[in-house]
């Protein structure tokens, strides 16, 4: 990137004339050519508002990821666009003359930057660009202990879930309503929480009343029939020509600690010792389940026919304490029940942590290209010097200066953090409309504030660096 960035310059430079170049010019006079030169960037800002409408009709009616990809898609081409229309504005700045009053100097700095287009809009395309990832980072917090249950979610609908450390028998269970019972063979945690790629993971064996029932989301399916695409967990009772076993397992579990994806094998010894091959046949959507993968009871007897009891129940139910009730009954065998919005939320702290570990570390990077910004404003300044002594020669003071220098810089900056910030808010709109978002709205706000800040004391220091060169030097070079 230096060096390309090094060769562009010179080229630029190549094809600006002696005079200009002993005059200390570094960019060509055309740079702003007028309606013209205007017109293709206004042609390129309409398409990607075109397109960005059009995404957001064909997302707003969609789910899961397709919605999520259609609204960042709009929100990408938002920002595409405004900055080209940003550039259109630069290019065919306004023909009427500025009037006095209170804001005529605010007025005619936010016009300075007309001066050199293509370095405004690249400023401005650094700051929200930066501002976007990190709004829509913070953005993507999710929050879930305040969540109710939903047959459709992670949760499937249930609020509880209990694990014993002895197994339970069908006769304990008897009896019991809206209890749904997993027999489970120990293995090795396959969620975020685990550091290591688990090469045993645990399995769970989904009873025939939980395969009837349905429930839970799925972010995607090996489903072939009208019946399965309904209830995908009839999936899980499905034999297939190679005789591969059907499994599920979390979305995140499955991709990114055991490295497999939908379709995929994974090779496990059954009671006898004998090597059995599973195959992913559907993943789940931040379940409850990303610490293990799961096949129907019938499968997992065939494998495990020594696993005798159930170590796992669901409860579906509407009383708050039945948890504890769960609990007191079975306290001998060491059950142990939390609400699966508990569960969920104990998943969601490792990516809440990372989450909160990008928008530090891009915050910095955005502060870090403000400094490279200030460079650039402390350039433009220095460049215009005998423009800024001209206007003290004809009655300016140095506060009026300093604040006409500050408009045009501080323009710069606040459109590009707010087209960056709202771009970022409409692609993350699902996730807010979703209630479970839980955005760091007050270090968000620091952050970008900061980055203003930073960016305003640059452009202040460049005006006064400016102002303190002496005058008639600058005034003879004209």
């Amino acid at each position: 990137l230096m060096v390309a960035a090094i060769w562009l310059t010179l080229r630029k430079l190549e094809k600006l004339s002696p005079r200009a170049l002993l005059a200390g010019q570094a960019l060509q006079e055309s740079d702003s050519a007028g309606t013209n030169s205007a017109r293709r960037p206004r042609l390129v800002a309409l398409a990607c508002f075109v397109l960005a409408a059009c995404l957001l009709a064909a997302g707003w009616g969609a789910e899961g990821s397709a919605q999520a990809g259609s609204f960042f898609g709009a929100a990408a081409l938002l920002l595409v666009g405004a900055l080209a229309w940003f550039r259109s504005m630069l290019l065919a700045p306004s023909r009427q003359p500025l009037e006095g009053g209170r804001g005529a100097l605010w007025r005619l700095g936010v016009r300075n930057g007309a001066r050199f287009p293509t370095r405004s809009v690249l400023s401005a395309a650094l700051v929200a660009s930066a501002a976007f990832i990190i709004v829509v980072v913070a953005l993507m917090r999710h929050d879930v202990t305040s969540q109710e249950p939903n047959r459709d979610s992670g949760d499937g609908g249930f609020r509880f879930i209990a694990t014993s450390d002895l197994p339970l028998y069908q006769n304990q269970l008897d009896g019991l309503k809206g209890i749904y019972a997993f027999r489970e063979k120990p293995g090795q945690d396959a969620s975020c929480l685990n550091l290591y790629q688990p090469t045993e993971p645990t399995l769970l064996g989904a009873p025939p009343a939980l395969i009837e029932r349905g429930g839970f989301a799925f972010q995607g399916t090996l489903a072939e029939t009208p019946e399965e695409e309904a209830n995908p967990w009839l999936l899980l009772e499905k034999k297939f020509p190679d005789g591969a076993i059907p499994v599920f397992g979390d979305l995140n579990s499955v991709m990114w600690i055991l490295h497999l994806g939908l379709g995929k094998m994974l090779d496990v010894e059954d009671a006898a010792g004998h090597k059995r091959t599973l195959i992913i046949a559907g993943l789940l959507s931040r379940s409850i389940f990303q610490s293990e993968l799961i096949l129907s009871e019938s499968n997992f007897l065939e494998l495990y026919p020594d696993r005798g009891g159930f170590n796992l129940l669901l409860a579906d139910t509407a009383d708050p304490n039945d948890g504890l009730a769960l609990e007191e009954q079975f306290a001998d065998s060491g059950l142990d029940a939390q609400t699966t919005a508990d569960r969920l939320a104990g998943y969601l702290v490792v990516e809440n942590t990372y989450l909160s570990t990008f928008q530090t570390l891009g915050g910095l990077g955005l502060l870090l290209g403000t400094f490279g910004l200030a460079v650039v404003m402390v350039r433009n300044v220095l460049e215009r010097r005998s423009e800024l002594a001209l206007l003290q020669a004809v009655g300016f003071g140095r506060p009026s200066i300093s604040r006409l220098v500050l408009a045009e810089n501080a323009f710069v900056l606040v459109f590009g953090v707010m087209i960056g910030a709202g771009a970022a808010v409409l692609g993350s709109l699902p996730q807010l409309l979703s209630g479970l978002a839980d955005p760091p709205w007050a270090s968000l706000a620091m952050t970008l504030a900061l980055i203003l800040a930073v960016g305003l004391l640059a452009g202040a220091f460049a005006a006064r660096t400016s102002l303190n060169q002496p005058l008639l030097p600058s005034l003879r070079r004209e």
